[in-house]
Parts: structure tokens; C-alpha cells; sequence
């Protein structure tokens, strides 16, 4: 991979029982429990779903700031993830990269909506994969999207639940941090909706 080597690091605090792929990976350092992937815990009772860090996934696969767009794209060829979070060097997250934002990066800039729609057509393929090779060696942050929603991991889940359907943009979860702003986990809608009681019969 011709990426910069010293753009992910593996924690040697709490390591996962598989990688996502072949490439090496930051995984936070903060998680309580191994498992490959992004991994949902199996505590469903009310009282303890109330915060936020009872509910979000544990154990995000993540970028250092530092990376390329190649790093970026290694990992969505290997794995199932459409985006991932972008940390600095103090685990705080800092971005978000996701295959649309590289998709957006590659596309010509003219191939807007209203030009598509009177040429009822696009920009040739092979000049968005030239622009999306072109863009291998370049830093993660130039594509990432910075506008990045972060919530301690004391927030009650019901606050979480009113800015997820309040959200516009690419992003559909909220980042949970530590008291250090440091990445811990995630909350989308799906982690919510997956915390019903189990006792209710759906």
C-alpha cells in the first residue's frame, strides 16, 4: 500500500478479536470490549440505556488525521463500512470521511444538478476514476467533513434521539466522547431503535 505507514495505529490496551481486512487500524483505545468491527452490546435493560455510552457501538474503526485518501479507500474496499471517523494523535475526533465525500472530491465540479439535468448525462467515468487517482497521496482532510457532531457520554439517550432526527448533512450518528474529548463510540437511529425493550414483543 503506497500510503503513509504511520497513518493508523493499533491499540495494544484492547485489541479485536479480527481485523477489518488486511490493513493495520486504530481502534480507540477506551472500549470495554474486543469485537471485531463495530459491535453493539448485548445490555438492553432500560436502566441502563439512559446515557449515551450504554448505547452507543463500541470499538470504531478509525483514521488518524494524518492519513491519505488511499488509506481511506483500502479500508472501504476491504471492509463494509461507508465512512469513518477521523481522530488526531489525542484520540479526539477531528472529521469524518466517507465514500460519498471521496466520490464528491472526484467528480468535476461542473457536474452540478441543474447542468445533469438539461445534459441527461454525467462526466465521462474514466475522469472521475483519473481524479480519484490523482488524489491518492492527498491528506485525509481534504476530503473529510469537519462538521462533526460530538455529545459526552453521560448525555441521555433522549437527547441523542431529538439531534439525530434534527441532523442535516452526510452524517446520520453522533460521535460519544470522554471527558478528555476523546472518541469512545457512536449512536445512530439503528442503536436507539435496537435498545426497545426486549420484553415488548414486536
Amino acid at each position: 500500500m503506497k500510503g503513509k505507514t504511520a497513518s493508523f495505529h493499533l491499540s495494544t490496551k484492547s485489541q479485536p478479536e479480527q481485523s477489518c481486512g488486511k490493513s493495520p487500524v486504530y481502534y480507540n483505545q477506551n472500549i470495554n470490549r474486543p469485537c471485531p468491527g463495530r459491535c453493539l452490546l448485548a445490555n438492553r435493560t432500560q436502566e441502563k440505556d439512559v446515557i449515551a455510552s450504554n448505547v452507543m457501538t463500541r470499538n470504531l474503526i478509525s483514521l488518524h488525521e494524518d492519513a491519505s485518501v488511499m488509506d481511506a479507500m483500502v479500508l472501504f474496499r476491504e471492509s463494509a463500512l461507508h465512512d469513518l471517523p477521523v481522530i488526531d494523535s489525542e484520540g479526539r475526533p477531528v472529521g469524518e470521511v466517507s465514500t460519498r465525500s471521496i466520490l464528491h472530491h472526484a467528480v468535476p465540479a461542473y457536474a452540478s444538478t441543474d447542468l445533469l439535468a438539461a445534459m441527461r448525462s454525467g462526466p465521462d467515468i474514466q475522469s472521475v476514476y483519473k481524479n480519484l487517482e490523482d488524489a491518492l497521496e492527498h491528506p485525509i482532510s481534504e476530503v473529510m467533513n469537519r462538521d462533526v457532531q460530538t455529545v459526552p457520554e453521560h448525555t441521555p439517550t433522549s437527547a441523542v434521539a431529538a439531534m439525530l432526527i434534527t441532523m442535516t448533512g452526510d452524517s446520520n450518528h453522533v460521535f460519544v466522547v470522554d471527558d478528555d474529548g476523546r472518541l469512545l463510540g457512536l449512536i445512530s437511529a439503528r442503536d436507539i431503535i435496537n435498545r426497545f425493550p426486549e420484553h415488548t414483543k414486536i
